[in-house]
């Protein structure tokens, strides 16, 4: 059953396509801040044992 794709459906395959890659890219931005924010945690709290 071959069907003739409307210009209409290939705009929406590309918003699909386009909406997943951009939860993708904010979920690796998520990892990266966690991994930062602990990174910097784990900084302080060395420094803050080593100073004491």
């Amino acid at each position: 059953m071959t069907r003739i794709i409307t210009i209409k459906e290939i705009k929406n395959i590309k918003n699909l396509k386009k909406s997943v890659s951009f939860v993708f890219l904010d979920k690796i931005i998520v990892q990266f801040y966690w991994l930062f924010h602990r990174l910097i945690k784990f900084e302080l709290d060395l420094k803050t044992l080593i100073f004491k």
